[in-house]
């Protein structure tokens, strides 16, 4: 019999390392890439340290929440190639072939007997990852029983210690990670050296006394299951450590410190709000008003053509490391509080680029008699620990930002500070009793939190330890009582099962399943799945994978109602994953779409081009025909929505009953005749897929689809139909406000501070802020209200969906800082969106886009968009840019896994700024090989492009397309630059047409075009300034 699907998904070779030993980390050169000293293969808190009088050595500094590791494998691949390898030429080793994993180690500040001890542990495997045995660094694993910070000693674990029922072999390790001890412990770390697997470990020495080292008291626990016991090769002792206080790091005391160490004409001051006074003291005036705060900038803020910096604010050009220190105290005063509103308060955050602090409201504790005053300089103090979260350890600071009160306040805060210094010896502040020295404020029980904190935002606290939730247990999934009524119960996969749900289909609707261990859905009895839910909720220690086996299909139906009590951000309904691990995965297909070359109204047969169609598909499948129609007013005021929308749309959808080959075509007999013609050009896209995730049509509320923060999320080859919830209407959201109700860090209890009724963020299938890179292949996106496919300030390769009547967007890239590719997707218009184009964007802020009507809109200019089809109907293009800089200054392209070295924390200012006013679109990204066939206003909308001096300014490369319409544009440039047209063609295919070829509005626009054919349009250009 066949390999059982389960085992497929738990079970994969990688080539054996063939040695009695092999080195992990001996040298600094061990802790970068085989390519390049500048690709870490370190994370989070661990360092290289070249040795000086001894060995190198590495460096591991945990924090409250981030651990210290070293990874392996490939971690970016060009041209198919590995080009940033850690360790054994790409692949991820295999640790269970040797016997131990030894090394040498000295700790400092762990506490014997308590949480916090030394421990190490392992994560890898294949899909769903695993994590081994952690051990602790102690008893019969170290020289005399315990580690010590004044000598190196000898570690040996054998990596049977490290197996799992879940992952027996350490095949696959993606990384080892010497592990933080959480809250409530500070000042610890760990120095290690000479770290290798070998099946000839070095011996041991025996601990001392009971347990010997520095607590001979403790007797020996977690024994390995084979204990080195004779003499070890010990180092000598090495001195204690003895070093000094840390000094005072001043960030601001005089006017020399706002301006960079180059000139006094460039200012370190953040944003136009912020100005220097002369004075005694000297002291930093910030003038807020609704959209804008200020404060001071650090780091590097330009850069010559040889990467020299030109502009250096403190520290000599590098982001300053605040983490070791323990207060940041300043003096300042708030003259016009008198005039504010009792609600807007004044606060202070800093920022790294790509994450920021906690929002600090200056009053209370922090500062001289509580609270800030209009005519006397008053001493703020506040613990650094209360500016770290979960997400930023103050490492690598950006900014530091004094805030406004945002909009709804007719007058905003202005700020006076001076003497900002980040310390260990706070000054004394002039307390009003009971009030005392500043402190974590934790005063309310958990219980009281309505929300919590993951990746920027606030999400629902749901207790799953009440009745409703039933519990997986022994791997199963949980009985269901026979009397329970649709949403009565919620599902919780806990942390440690592994549970396999194969179910035809539950005989209940549940409300939620969470997942914080593994739910895995597949066809492991082969036979269809089908599961209808509310909300599944991957946790972060979530593993959730749905995958199908041929000819077998899943279907997971959401269907549920809002809870606007609990949730009233409406963030659950659908699958979310909070940094969870997830990947669904279809039955891979060899065809998605084939090119048209006969199909007339009232025909029951369609000709396709080639081969595939019989080869790939199969009686029963679902096409997708767009519509062709000819002749729409495209450039009429009221095309979309009045004269056109989907209620007269001529695509329509069919079902194969057979097929067979018709000399150079493959003739397709359908089970209902034609009830349109379409013309030839066209594509005929295949929409069945083995894995179906949709809206159920008894569904109270919409669902929708996204993912945040780590852990990963891949999805192919799967429909996503009716999924989405919020509309083309313009944005209006619900907004939070935080009580004031002092819990614990990442709790809050929230009250609303506005009702909303169109939620921004929740569409079919969103990369919302992700930390890692994604993939969306061969999937099906049907019938979005609004978004089709989003990429939210995230890495994620769109290539090979098809995205169908999606109302505003099909693929969407939303901040400009996303930077995977879009590439060979097909997206079929239907009509849908609000015709208007990007008019709500200014009154916006720059967060409501895209309603209009678009094939593929884009932010961005860091992504390859390439060899995308468009076809059908658009109210506004096939294709956009809105490249509009407002709004955007600071959002800076996130550190994540395959994004260039170049770009990562910087905004898009800092990047041209670096290429000295070369950046072009073709620069990071792509406009290559692209084409449209329908029905739109312009093909091609190119919005507030930005002047460059690259010669040529910003290539468009091979882009062809063919208008149906009777008027409209060619391509249309707004506010925009210098552009090359690289190749490629236009043609209107209405004899009788108004159709400019190139329109130019609101800028002067050169246009280089010698290289592009227009082929019967009424008129070449209106507006521009051709070359």
């Amino acid at each position: 019999p066949s390999m059982s699907l389960l085992a497929k998904i738990v079970f994969s070779l990688i080539a054996s390392i063939n040695a009695d030993s092999a080195v992990i980390w001996n040298s600094v050169e061990d802790g970068v890439s085989i390519e390049s000293p500048d690709q870490s293969c370190l994370l989070k808190k661990a360092y290289n340290i070249e040795g000086t009088a001894e060995r190198d050595y590495l460096k591991i500094l945990p924090n409250t929440w981030h651990s210290g590791s070293i990874k392996f494998g490939c971690f970016k691949k060009t041209d198919g190639v590995c080009s940033y390898t850690c360790k054994i030429n790409g692949n991820r080793p295999n640790m269970g072939e040797f016997e131990y994993l030894v090394f040498q180690a000295r700790t400092y500040n762990f506490i014997p007997g308590t949480s916090c001890e030394p421990k190490v542990r392992m994560k890898g495997g294949p899909h769903p990852r695993h994590y081994s045995n952690t051990i602790t660094l102690k008893d019969d694993y170290v020289d005399y029983g315990v580690l010590d910070s004044t000598e190196w000693r000898n570690v040996v674990i054998p990596t049977q210690d490290f197996t799992t029922a879940a992952w027996t072999d350490l095949d696959q390790v993606m990384r080892m990670d010497f592990l933080t001890c959480g809250s409530g412990f500070s000042g610890y770390r760990y120095e290690l050296r000479g770290i290798e697997v070998t099946d000839d470990p070095p011996p041991l020495l025996p601990p001392l006394g009971g347990g010997g080292g520095d607590d001979p008291t403790s007797s020996p626990t977690n024994s390995p299951t084979l204990s080195p016991t004779s003499s070890p090769t010990a180092t000598p002792s090495q001195s204690p450590n003895t070093s000094a206080p840390l000094p005072d790091l001043i960030v601001y005391s005089s006017i020399q410190d706002g301006y960079s160490l180059e000139s006094s004409s460039q200012s370190c001051l953040f944003d136009d709000s912020a100005e220097q006074q002369p004075g005694f003291p000297d002291f930093i005036r910030v003038v807020t008003d609704s959209w804008s705060s200020g404060g001071l900038s650090f780091g590097c803020l330009a850069s010559d053509a040889s990467n020299n910096c030109i502009h250096t604010c403190f520290n000599d050009g590098v982001r300053p490391d605040f983490s070791p220190y323990e207060y940041l105290t300043f003096r300042a005063r708030l003259t016009n509080i008198n005039q504010l509103e009792e609600s807007c308060l004044p606060r202070v955050r800093l920022h790294s680029g790509t994450t920021q602090s906690n929002t600090i409201v200056i009053e209370g504790n922090y500062v001289d008699q509580g609270t800030l005053v209009s005519d006397e300089w008053r001493q703020v103090v506040i613990p650094t620990g209360d500016l770290k979260n979960i997400f930023w350890d103050l490492q690598a600071t950006k900014n530091i930002r004094f805030l406004s009160c945002g909009t709804g306040f007719a007058k905003q805060p202005i700020y006076e500070v001076t003497a900002v210094v980040f310390t260990n010896n706070p000054p004394d502040l002039i307390s009003l009793p009971p009030s005392s020295a500043p402190s974590i404020r934790v005063t309310a029980a958990p219980s009281e939190a309505t929300h919590r904190l993951y990746n920027r935002d606030w999400w629902p606290v749901i207790d799953t330890s009440g009745p409703s939730f039933l519990v997986a247990e022994n791997n199963m999934w949980p009985q269901i009582p026979g009397d329970a009524s649709d949403y009565e119960y919620s599902v919780l996969i806990p942390i440690g099962s592994v549970v396999n749900y194969s179910k035809l289909q539950s005989s209940t609707i549940f409300d939620k399943v969470v997942v914080e261990g593994t739910l895995l859905i597949t066809n492991e009895l082969y036979n269809d799945v089908s599961l209808t839910v509310g909300t599944m909720l991957v946790e972060p220690s979530g593993n959730l994978t749905i995958k199908s086996e041929d000819p077998y299909g899943i279907e997971i139906i959401f269907d549920g109602a809002l809870d606007e009590v609990k949730d009233p951000t409406e963030t659950m309904n659908g699958l979310v994953s909070l940094g969870g691990t997830v990947l669904i995965d279809g039955t891979t297909g060899c065809s998605k779409a084939e090119e048209i070359g006969l199909a007339i109204a009232g025909d029951s047969t369609i000709f396709l081009q080639g081969s595939n169609p019989y080869n790939c598909w199969k009686a029963g499948d679902e096409l997708i025909l767009p519509d062709t129609q000819s002749g729409l007013d495209a450039a009429h005021w009221a095309f979309v929505p009045n004269r056109y929308n989907p209620s007269v749309s001529q695509m329509e959808t069919v079902k194969i009953q057979s097929m067979s080959l018709n000399g150079p075509y493959t003739e397709v007999t359908l089970e209902q005749p034609l009830g349109y013609s379409h013309k030839t050009g066209a594509h005929a896209a295949h929409i069945t897929r083995s894995i179906v995730l949709r809206k159920g049509t008894s569904s109270v509320d919409g669902a929708h689809i996204l993912h945040t923060g780590t852990g990963s999320f891949d999805v192919y080859h799967t429909r996503i139909q009716d999924m989405g919830r919020s509309t083309t209407d313009q944005f209006n959201s619900t907004i939070l406000e935080d009580s004031g109700l002092q819990l614990a860090d990442g709790l809050a209890k929230m009250d609303v501070s506005k009702d909303g009724s169109n939620q921004i963020a929740r569409y079919a299938l969103h990369a919302h802020h992700s930390l890692v890179p994604m993939e969306f292949k061969g999937n099906v996106v049907m019938n979005s209200p609004r978004f089709g496919i989003v990429a939210h300030n995230s890495r994620v390769q769109v290539v090979d969906n098809i995205i169908v009547a999606a109302d505003g967007t099909g693929i969407l890239l939303e901040d400009g800082t996303e930077t995977g590719d879009v590439k060979n997707n097909l997206i079929i218009g239907n009509g849908g969106g609000t015709g208007k184009g990007d008019q709500f964007f200014t009154t916006s802020n720059g967060t409501d886009f895209g309603q209009g009507g678009f094939g593929i809109w884009s932010r961005t200019i860091y992504s390859a968009i390439e060899e995308n089809i468009a076809e059908g109907v658009f109210g506004m293009a096939p294709y956009a840019y809105f490249v509009h800089i407002n709004f955007m200054k600071d959002r800076t392209v996130p550190d994540v896994e395959g994004t260039p070295e170049a770009l990562v924390g910087k905004t898009r200012v800092e990047v041209e700024s670096e290429l000295n006013d070369y950046l072009t679109l073709q620069s990071y990204g792509s406009f290559k090989g692209n084409s449209a066939f329908g029905s739109w206003r312009s093909a091609l909308s190119m919005t507030y492009w930005f002047g460059t001096s690259a010669p040529g300014g910003h290539v468009v490369e091979d882009f062809v397309a063919t208008a149906l319409t009777s008027s409209g544009n060619g391509m249309s440039f707004s506010f925009s630059s210098t552009h090359t047209l690289q190749g490629g063609s236009f043609t209107a295919n209405e004899m009788d047409n108004t159709i400019v070829g190139i329109s130019c509005g609101n800028g002067n626009l050169n246009m280089n075009d010698t290289d592009y054919t227009f082929n019967n349009v009424a008129m070449l250009y209106d507006g521009c300034l051709a070359e």
